[in-house]
C-alpha cells in the first residue's frame, strides 16, 4: 500500500480504522435508517445488540481522540478527522460516531457506481449499435 510507504502507518492501523468505522455504523444503523420510536425499538434483535454495545457504538470521545488512538502519523489523523468537517463539525468537539463516514463512502460508493454502470449499460449498447 502506498499509504503505509509514505506515512509509516501499518496496514493493521488502516484495517483497524476500517473495522472500527464499520462497527460503529453497524451498531448505529438502527437509529440512522429510521426515527427512534421509543423503547420498543430496543426489544428487537438489532435494538438489543445496539443497546448492549452503546459505549462502543457512540463513543463519548471526540473524533480526534479516537483517530489518534489508531494512527501515529499526524497526516493520517488530519485525513480521517477531515471527514468530521463534511457537515461543518469540529473534530476536536464532534462525537467519534462521525467516524462512520469513511465506511459509508467505501461501501455506498461501490454500490452507487455499480448501479450507475448497470443503468448506463443499455444506453451504451444502443449507442454501439448505432455506430455499427
Amino acid at each position: 500500500m502506498k499509504i503505509t510507504t509514505h506515512t509509516g502507518e501499518s496496514a493493521e492501523a488502516l484495517q483497524k480504522q476500517a473495522a472500527n468505522s464499520a462497527q460503529i455504523y453497524q451498531l448505529t444503523n438502527l437509529f440512522l435508517q429510521r426515527a427512534f420510536k421509543g423503547l420498543k425499538e430496543l426489544f428487537t434483535k438489532e435494538g438489543f445488540k445496539a443497546f448492549l454495545n452503546v459505549k462502543r457504538a457512540i463513543p463519548g470521545a471526540p473524533c480526534i481522540r479516537l483517530t489518534k488512538s489508531i494512527f501515529k502519523d499526524e497526516r493520517m489523523v488530519q485525513f480521517y478527522d477531515g471527514y468530521a468537517t463534511y457537515n461543518g463539525s469540529n473534530p476536536y468537539a464532534a462525537p467519534a460516531t462521525l467516524n462512520i463516514i469513511p465506511h459509508l463512502e467505501r461501501s455506498l460508493a461501490r454500490i452507487s457506481l455499480s448501479r450507475v454502470c448497470t443503468a448506463l449499460l443499455p444506453a451504451w449498447l444502443i449507442w454501439q449499435r448505432c455506430l455499427a
